[in-house]
């Protein structure tokens, strides 16, 4: 848009004979303009492209982005104008242009004419509409392009931070990767607080979320590095999945090491289970709405498993038990899991 911006500046002030051209890029949300084309004959002009002006502080600006086409042959009568604002702009005849496609106004376009006594004529002011109109066109198309990347661009982000990267690059890779789901065995790590809902009770509401986004950074971080992800955050659970159950031990108790460093301060604090089977995992919903989810009663094991656990410990099932290389020496327990007709034998890793 700006090697577009810039070229329009050279044609129109060659062709209209007029010492300086400006283009401006309106941006709506932060209400100031980027300048992003300038032609100025003074040979002596350090250009100031890429700079940003606030709307409060260029009141023509802000009339010709109101929409107006503004005139001034001669700016010493300008009572509206402020006389610092004429000194800084240093200029005798001024014409500025919205440009614009249909009702959106994208930004403005500036004609200086900086020798005394030289106004603008009516012939100039038509053809400088003219003009203006068709490169209105030609701007505008950059202007979408800009704005879609943008757009695009916070898309990804907001998927990568939703998904995270490793599912944003199955979906470029395999473009049926979303009506895929697949079973497979993996270690669910299950963590939750203590006790949180008296804790938020207690303290502002950016505290908590302060609290439940560090816990959700910490879990993240720590699973990447042992080849897990940190799958689904529901307030103040965590959901992890690890692709073998020595790998979930070895990270949730760092995790819980972590975590404990992290909320002693608020006299919190988490526990852990730990069940490793069966799962479905894949894109799940409907037409409407669809989220990549990890389903199967493991999570229903490991959940349960983590209510039964205490404070800043990890309880794991005798599944995870057997597969580990470590040995157990705690006591073992028995817990009744929901839907399920045998107790399930769970064991204290700490």
């Amino acid at each position: 848009m700006k090697s577009a911006a810039q070229k329009a500046c050279h044609l129109m002030g060659k062709i209209l004979k007029i010492e300086r051209v400006v283009i401006f890029h309106y941006h709506k949300e932060q209400k100031n303009l980027t300048l992003i084309g300038e032609y100025d004959q003074d040979p002596n002009h350090v250009s100031a492209l890429g700079e940003r002006h606030s709307l409060s502080a260029h009141p023509l600006d802000r009339k010709i982005i109101g929409g107006k086409t503004v005139l001034v042959n001669d700016l010493q009568k300008i009572s509206a104008t402020p006389q610092k604002v004429l000194k800084k702009v240093s200029v005798h005849s001024f014409l500025g242009l919205p440009l614009k496609s249909g009702k959106e106004i994208f930004g403005t376009i500036c004609f200086d004419r900086t020798k005394p006594k030289k106004s603008f004529s009516k012939k100039d002011i038509r053809l400088a509409h003219l003009m203006t109109e068709e490169i209105s066109d030609t701007l505008y198309r950059f202007h979408l392009i800009k704005k879609n990347k943008r757009l695009l661009n916070f898309s990804r982000r907001y998927l990568s931070w939703l998904l995270g990267k490793d599912i944003l690059e199955k979906l470029d890779e395999d473009k049926d990767f979303h009506q895929k789901l697949e079973e497979k065995n993996l270690a669910i790590v299950v963590g939750d607080f203590k006790d949180s809902t008296a804790f938020s009770l207690k303290v502002p509401v950016e505290t908590v979320i302060e609290t439940f986004s560090t816990l959700y950074d910490l879990s993240s971080k720590i699973a990447k590095k042992h080849s897990g992800r940190l799958h689904e955050t529901r307030g103040d659970e965590v959901l992890l999945t690890f692709p073998n159950p020595s790998d979930a031990c070895l990270a949730t108790k760092k995790l819980n090491k972590a975590c404990q460093l992290a909320f002693s301060k608020y006299s919190l604090s988490l526990s852990f289970g730990i069940h490793y089977g069966s799962v479905n995992v894949g894109f799940i919903g409907g037409k409407y709405y669809k989220n990549y989810q990890v389903i199967g009663s493991t999570i229903n094991v490991a959940a349960h498993i983590q209510k039964q656990t205490p404070s800043n410990q990890i309880y794991i099932s005798k599944d995870v038990k057997d597969l580990l290389n470590d040995k157990i020496s705690s006591t073992p327990r028995k817990i009744k899991v929901k839907h399920q007709t045998k107790p399930t034998t769970i064991y204290s890793l700490n």
